[in-house]
């Protein structure tokens, strides 16, 4: 009997991560012939589950190509070993063991068969679903059963996700705070446990004083933040507002994490924050926006299946930005006093407005899908519900940003429609741990509702 684990893998985790044979060290990994025909039939999906099937089917195709040794184990480059055990080598022991009552025509009994008879060889058996009810299924049949936790980033001392503000008190004057000379010593950075980036509500002890700022280092002065910036025509409601466009107007940040439920105002500011610096300031060329395509209630939809071209098809989707532009879109811009003359004002011109600045170029509205293989230079991106896209799919769209370009994730991880993401490992709750404590990135929390009373009610309550 080997020493080594031996981990099944169910057909959800391939689905997830099409790489995740190579997470489980120098150990075994075992798919049953069952995966592989349900991940066949999900190859063909136009969403990220059926793109994760196709490249898991090649990458595997090449490895039976180099060493078709299949039921032997194919040698793994981290040290593991691939067997792929076919339900026939078994198939007369699966249906003749009586103590398993289970329909062996269902994907999932079958796995659970496969395991319980696969113990017989090899106790050190441990099953890997993201399925709850499978895990269940098979912890009550005696299998030993793990969710897929590899890029999951677990709330330690050292990586807890902060909301991106801290309240802190010094015994000091804050002077210099308000004239930007306001440093804070080693002791209390140490002892806040205070991040690059986090912003600060800085209270004095010695007056009552208080004041807010960003903390950029050891060695620099807390810089000040402005409550008063005007984005394009928008002014912050609240400090947390304030916090983020502090983030989205430096030009040294090229990432921006905003989280918090809906009515917070997040699209608003992101979106008025990045007309001001395109069509005023001439800070960067053109603006995207983009969003993962998944519905309300979990299953995903591909464009593809409606009728109309891109746009059209796009347009449910991206309803919110419009609405939000539109609502930004006035006569004072270049553009609509260079095209105004020619409608109407009001919402239809607002609406003329923005069809002119998609016409030119400036503002783009793309499916997440769409953006892989593009280089993407001087750009401002802005990525919604970054909740409902998964880690690898969010490395694809970060390393489309060339230079000069910010991206913007923005989300809730309350509102999770995608069925193979939970709290913890969608690309959103990732993000903000893995790029907590750099200096070209920076995370704020909103939570203060304001949209409507009841909007702040039912984000609470529901």
């Amino acid at each position: 009997m080997t020493t080594k684990k031996v981990f099944v893998l169910d057909t959800n985790i391939i689905l997830y991560n099409p790489n995740s044979i190579y997470s489980f060290k120098d150990n075994i990994v075992i798919i049953p012939l069952i995966v592989l025909e349900e991940i066949d039939k999900n190859k063909d999906r136009l969403d990220e589950a059926g793109q994760n099937g196709r490249t898991f089917s090649r990458n595997l195709s090449n490895l039976i190509k180099e060493y078709k040794t299949i039921k032997k184990g194919i040698p793994l480059n981290n040290g593991g070993i691939l067997k792929l055990l076919s339900i026939e080598d078994i198939k007369e022991e699966i249906v003749n063991n009586t103590s398993l009552e289970l329909n062996n025509k269902y994907g999932d009994n079958i796995i659970l068969a496969f395991c319980k008879e696969y113990q017989k060889i090899e106790k050190d058996l441990i099953l890997v679903s993201r399925d709850i009810l499978l895990r269940l299924k098979g912890e009550a049949l005696g299998i030993p059963c793990e969710d897929y936790r590899n890029d999951f980033v677990e709330k330690t001392k050292e990586d807890f996700v902060s909301t991106g503000i801290k309240e802190i008190t010094v015994e000091t004057e804050l002077d210099d705070l308000y004239k930007g000379k306001f440093f804070l010593n080693k002791e209390i950075v140490d002892k806040e446990d205070l991040t690059l980036n986090e912003f600060l509500i800085v209270n004095s002890s010695i007056d009552s004083s208080s004041g807010i700022g960003r903390f950029v280092g050891l060695d620099k002065p807390i810089k000040r933040v402005d409550e008063k910036r005007n984005a394009f025509g928008i002014k912050p409601k609240n400090k947390e507002q304030a916090f983020a466009l502090d983030l989205l107007y430096d030009k040294s940040i090229d990432l921006v994490i905003l989280n918090g439920p809906s009515g917070v105002g997040k699209s608003l500011i992101v979106l008025a924050s990045a007309l001001d610096q395109i069509i005023t300031h001439k800070s960067y060329n053109k603006l995207i926006i983009t969003r993962s395509i998944h519905p309300v209630g979990g299953k995903s939809q591909e464009i593809g299946y409606t009728p109309g071209g891109k746009q059209e098809k796009l347009a449910p989707w991206l309803a919110c930005f419009r609405d939000n532009l539109e609502f930004l879109l006035h006569e004072d811009t270049d553009l609509a006093k260079e095209k105004g003359a020619k409608i109407n004002r009001g919402k239809e011109k607002n609406s003329f407005m923005l069809e002119e600045y998609i016409n030119h170029g400036i503002i783009e509205m793309e499916a997440v899908s769409y953006l892989r293989g593009r280089s993407i230079p001087n750009s401002f991106i802005i990525i919604e519900e970054v909740q409902n896209t998964s880690v690898l799919e969010l490395k694809t769209i970060l390393t489309r940003c060339a230079s000069g370009s910010k991206i913007v994730l923005c989300g809730d991880e309350s509102q999770i429609d995608n069925i193979y993401l939970d709290k913890f490992n969608n690309a959103l709750s990732v993000a903000i741990r893995k790029f907590r404590n750099y200096e070209l990135s920076g995370h704020v929390e909103l939570t203060k509702g304001i949209r409507s009373p009841l909007a702040t009610l039912a984000s609470k309550i529901l």
